[in-house]
């Protein structure tokens, strides 16, 4: 164990971007270090990871520990907003609902956490709403969640 390491004041809240891979299309993945990857998890053939995308200052991570009778675990949820309701977003959802994920989540820092493994991906789930008045923003919102054993490692490619 160390004193805390000295840092930076400049650090902006909020999400940048994602990417997700369905478990099952996912061959290997690095083993975490220190609480860190050192690599990507490797899709199988035929298969890549995916980009996810979310309007601005609306995607979020958070992860939060707790501790119950059997042990101390972290909630995970990754969280963002895409406006318009439409039929393409709808089947994508539906078909993302039906498969466990692990996400690359980089936050406004450049930060890259890898959320989930091929053996406990995180569950996709979203809702639909036309909000009640005009100047709302109708759309999905959706979100990646599940319970860890351990937080999220950092990816730092080397």
């Amino acid at each position: 164990m160390n004193n805390f390491p000295e840092f930076d004041n400049e650090s902006m809240g909020g999400c940048e971007s994602f990417r997700f891979i369905p478990c099952k299309h996912t061959q290997s993945e690095a083993i975490p270090t220190d609480s860190v990857v050192t690599s990507l998890p490797v899709p199988k053939a035929g298969k890549a990871i995916l980009d996810g995308l979310a309007v601005m200052r609306t995607l979020s991570f958070v992860e939060n520990e707790d501790t119950v009778n059997a042990g101390d675990f972290y909630k995970t949820v990754i969280k963002g907003f895409v406006p318009k309701l439409d039929s393409a977003y709808l089947a994508l959802f539906n078909e993302m609902r039906r498969y466990r994920h692990i996400v690359i989540c980089k936050d406004n820092n450049g930060v890259e956490r890898v959320c989930g493994t091929i053996a406990h991906g995180m569950i996709f789930s979203f809702n639909q709403d036309t909000k009640d008045a005009p100047a709302g923003a109708n759309g999905f919102s959706f979100q990646f969640s599940e319970q860890f054993t351990e937080p999220s490692p950092m990816l730092v490619l080397s």
